[in-house]
């Protein structure tokens, strides 16, 4: 008779949160447990470490710390991080899994943001610290400097006030100094977790985009796209034949899905408005049935721009730099149905022909008359 597997206990982890927040985790930080061999495993260590870990993703008010974008627990990608590091482990031959210590490998996936989320909350980097708090309320564990010696490690390093190197150069630079440790031992762990911590903000931001919530907060999408898929080449070599491979290529497919049109969109903008510096150009948009009129910033007040203050509506900012092309949301629109984080801009944006444009102008024959054109 088989043996039947034994269900997994996740009610310690999740009944520490709010509905709302309990409901997010299982969706996304826990979507993939399923895909585990031995969850148990995972459980195991989450169950016993979770109230300790999220007081290390709190603020000093002891108010759980957020994503910038979606404003969903920052611990949920901590979490996704953990099960995604221990479907890739369990995914390694016997000889190379061998060389793994199962303990160290989540623990480090689960604090490999905190310095960097503790100084964005001004906070010092105090890693002697945390290594105490972690001694004490988890684990004696005698390995436990190699796990803080890979947090250190997986940290960012400060941002330079003034880096002159590119967005890619900096974002490629970073991911080799870890990707390409000189240490073998830790270089096994730390490609594991790196490839996981790409994974989990890969599928978060396609998450952000298909739901309408990215708005321009983060870098320009396009670059956004070229240092994943240029980090997902070097996690395909590693790991090769891996279903997690898989996942990461069809969120690398629908990402790149929205960038074909924002690029289109700005390079429009910037050619009819004649545009000259890198300053950019600001411009407010009407969404009227499935087209959007655009003016610049001197027509905002037109009529035409308000025929119906049921109309949604918002200011962008369209700008060049380099061979670059980026478009940021700014604002919504005073005279007209906010169009709130540009959700339902970006959304169009996704599918809308350039006939669906409407570029706002004033009449050239009469530019006094407050008449306007469509062009």
């Amino acid at each position: 008779m088989k043996k039947e597997k034994p269900k997994t206990n996740s009610d310690n982890i999740l009944n520490l949160f709010n509905e709302k927040d309990r409901l997010d985790l299982i969706k996304f930080s826990f979507s993939s447990i399923n895909f585990l061999r031995n969850p148990d495993q995972l459980i195991g260590v989450l169950n016993k470490s979770i109230s300790f870990l999220r007081s290390q993703y709190q603020d000093k008010n002891n108010q759980d710390i957020r994503r910038k974008v979606n404003e969903e627990l920052y611990l949920r990608h901590v979490l996704k991080t953990a099960v995604l590091a221990s479907e890739i482990y369990e995914g390694l031959s016997d000889e190379e899994r061998g060389k793994l210590d199962y303990q160290v490998l989540i623990y480090s996936a689960l604090l490999h943001d905190v310095i960097e989320v503790k100084r964005e909350n001004g906070e010092p980097d105090d890693l002697e610290s945390l290594r105490k708090q972690v001694k004490e309320a988890l684990l004696e564990d005698p390995q436990i400097d190699l796990i803080f010696d890979l947090v250190r490690i997986l940290t960012p390093e400060k941002k330079q006030q003034k880096d002159s190197n590119p967005y890619l150069q900096r974002k490629r630079n970073d991911f080799l100094r870890i990707w390409n440790e000189s240490d073998e031992n830790k270089r096994r762990y730390l490609r594991v977790i790196k490839s996981a911590d790409v994974l989990a903000n890969l599928e978060e931001t396609v998450i952000d985009l298909e739901s309408g919530r990215e708005n321009g907060q983060m870098k320009p999408l396009i670059l956004r796209y070229q240092v994943f898929n240029e980090r997902m080449s070097y996690i395909s070599s590693e790991f090769e034949q891996q279903e997690f491979l898989l996942r990461g290529k069809d969120y690398l497919r629908r990402m790149y899905n929205f960038c074909p049109n924002l690029q289109n969109f700005t390079y429009f903008i910037l050619e009819n408005f004649s545009y000259l510096d890198e300053k950019g150009i600001k411009v407010k948009y009407v969404i009227e049935g499935d087209n959007i009129i655009i003016a610049e910033q001197s027509s905002f007040d037109h009529q035409n721009m308000t025929q119906s203050k049921d109309n949604l509506g918002g200011v962008v900012v369209c700008y060049k730099i380099c061979n670059n092309v980026f478009i940021d949301f700014e604002r919504t629109a005073s005279s007209v149905e906010p169009d709130e984080k540009g959700k339902r801009f970006f959304e169009l944006l996704k599918t809308i022909s350039r006939e669906k444009i409407k570029i706002l102008t004033l009449n050239p024959n009469s530019p006094l008359s407050g008449l306007s054109t469509y062009e």
